[in-house]
């Protein structure tokens, strides 16, 4: 690919890439941003990393010790960039080539398939648990950290980590959590992730009492929306054109313009989302794809993440058995607890 463009040599240092070329290797310190503290070296004739002599130890160690990747480290006054202005030019970053990478990282062999089935079931009960421990009065913030904690013991971290309850439901599409105490309804909203690859679910349900009428036909209504989005997502098809599906479902649903107000989700992998849907995106899907649709309706949202085998069925991998499910196989709105 790089000798198509036109380029010599690659330095690729966002913590995405990194974690895709080394089978799950962390390369970050600073965990608000996507930047790497080491850049993988791709030239004609090798792959090898580069960091500073304060990471070489640890990297060496612990995140590439099962490849066979050389690790290079440079003086910490220096920096990466003076090594990489060495390299031989035209060099190729990050941006340059995100269009074609991220093509290629939302393709999953067959061992991260695994590894995203393994991610999605921890991620789909450490919400689960987190609803259960849930009481009236707790604070929202609460909450949250019950269920970054909860992925703490299995060692995955919690990227995207949203809370609501109560009015707040139908107030906020991304409701960061706050100090505010939880009284009767609740939302949960993960992405989780584990050596790079995400996973991503939302579930919603009701700690006492029972969800008024409205909210329970919205909350009909969005899954159905969401079991059109991933019955339509099959190979030969593109992320447009299963969007035009998904769209066509609000219609027939009765909320013709929701879509608007939010995203519906799409193609995912070392990313949240790697490739949005939209009216005119050609991105195809294909076997060993994974996909997380988030239709959502003002008070109600629904998401899991969807992932079509190489070899075998295709399958829900944060679908947890002990939340319940509702006639059409997927997460029911859980309330009367």
């Amino acid at each position: 690919m790089l000798e198509r463009r036109g380029f010599a040599s690659a330095a690729l240092t966002t913590r995405r890439n990194f974690a895709w070329l080394t089978d799950g290797g962390d390369a970050h310190v600073a965990g608000a941003t996507d930047e790497s503290v080491a850049a993988i070296v791709v030239t004609a004739r090798e792959v090898h990393v580069v960091t500073t002599v304060i990471e070489a130890g640890r990297l060496a160690d612990e995140e590439l010790a099962d490849t066979d990747l050389a690790v290079e480290s440079v003086p910490w006054p220096d920096g990466l960039q003076t090594h990489l202005r060495d390299l031989s030019a035209p060099v190729a970053h990050d941006a340059d080539i995100e269009a074609e990478l991220r093509h290629v990282r939302a393709r999953l062999t067959a061992e991260e398939e695994e590894r995203l089935v393994w991610l999605g079931a921890r991620a789909a009960r450490a919400v689960t648990d987190a609803f259960l421990a849930t009481r009236p009065g707790d604070l929202e913030t609460v909450v949250a950290e019950r269920m970054a904690l909860r992925l703490a013991d299995d060692g995955v971290n919690a990227p995207v980590l949203l809370v609501a309850s109560d009015e707040r439901i139908a107030r906020y599409r991304h409701p960061l959590p706050k100090p505010k105490r939880v009284e009767r309804t609740l939302l949960l909203v993960l992405c989780a992730e584990w050596r790079g690859l995400y996973a991503a679910l939302t579930r919603q349900g009701a700690l006492r009492g029972s969800f008024d009428a409205d909210t329970r036909r919205r909350f009909a209504a969005a899954r159905q929306i969401e079991v059109a989005f991933n019955d339509a997502t099959i190979p030969g098809r593109t992320l447009g054109e299963v969007f035009a599906i998904g769209i066509e479902a609000y219609r027939t649903a009765g909320y013709a313009d929701e879509w608007r107000l939010h995203h519906q989700g799409g193609t995912i992998a070392y990313r949240g989302r790697e490739i949005l849907g939209t009216p005119d995106e050609r991105e195809g899907v294909d076997p060993g794809m994974a996909f997380a649709w988030n239709p959502s309706l003002t008070g109600a949202k629904v998401e899991d993440t969807l992932l079509l085998r190489r070899d075998g069925p295709r399958a829900f991998v944060t679908r947890d058995e002990s939340w319940p499910l509702d006639a059409s196989g997927g997460p029911a709105l859980w309330d009367d607890r």
